[in-house]
């Protein structure tokens, strides 16, 4: 087991004695970044929001469903290189932050967070939207910029009740017209993303200049 960094200890230490909701962990400018979560964490039953990102962790204990209170987690800029099947036992959560890992599939499992609305997997390694996540039912944000994305499925519409996407950073040469169904999708980010349909002058306009794109090309 590796030793757990004193800064960490001492933040633990004092959430314990406050009970603090929000306990961050986060390694950002630290040269003694975390390389597992700690054991100590794990009796923060009561615990709603967890920041572990900019750490060196690459497993995720399976201790980690007794936070049964989480609604917040956040593991982005870790080492994960497989999504631990064990979040999916956090069914409270309502936002997960996995950007910056090296993930290159999410599993069926994450099916299980019913309550996400936003989740974020910027920054990895996925080469197709999963079909797990299209089932996210009450998604509002999803994040899936800087991966190695080409193709948009039209299972997308499934997610009815999201409002943001952010494609930025793939290699989507097409925005497909029912993503213009997506009654509730008002904000659309596809920032360095090699965009031909429509043109990227258009959709760098937004969802409206989108559908209004594919309006007039349907009158011809």
């Amino acid at each position: 087991m590796a030793k757990t960094s004193k800064w960490a200890l001492e933040r633990i230490r004092e959430a314990n004695k406050n009970a603090y909701k929000g306990l961050s962990l986060n390694g950002i400018g630290r040269i003694d970044k975390l390389d597992e979560i700690p054991d100590e964490v794990f009796s923060l039953s009561w615990l709603e929001s967890l920041d572990l990102g900019e750490n060196n962790i690459t497993v995720i204990s399976g201790l980690i469903a007794a936070l049964q209170n989480l609604t917040s987690l956040n593991l982005s800029y870790n080492r994960l290189a497989k999504f631990p099947d064990t979040i999916s036992e956090l069914k409270n959560l309502t936002l997960l932050d996995i950007s910056g890992n090296q993930l290159e599939e999410i599993p069926e499992s994450i099916i299980k967070l019913q309550k996400l609305s936003k989740l974020f997997i910027g920054c990895n390694q996925l080469t197709e939207i999963p079909n797990s996540v299209m089932k996210l039912a009450n998604l509002k944000t999803l994040d899936l910029s800087c991966n190695r994305l080409s193709v948009i499925p039209e299972s997308i519409a499934e997610l009815r009740n999201l409002t943001a996407i952010d494609l930025s950073g793939n290699n989507i040469t097409e925005l497909p017209e029912y993503v213009t169904k997506m009654q509730n999708l008002s904000k659309i980010y596809l920032v360095d993303v090699p965009l031909e349909v429509p043109p990227i002058y258009v959709a760098s306009n937004g969802m409206a200049a989108i559908r209004e794109y594919y309006e007039k090309r349907a009158e011809r």
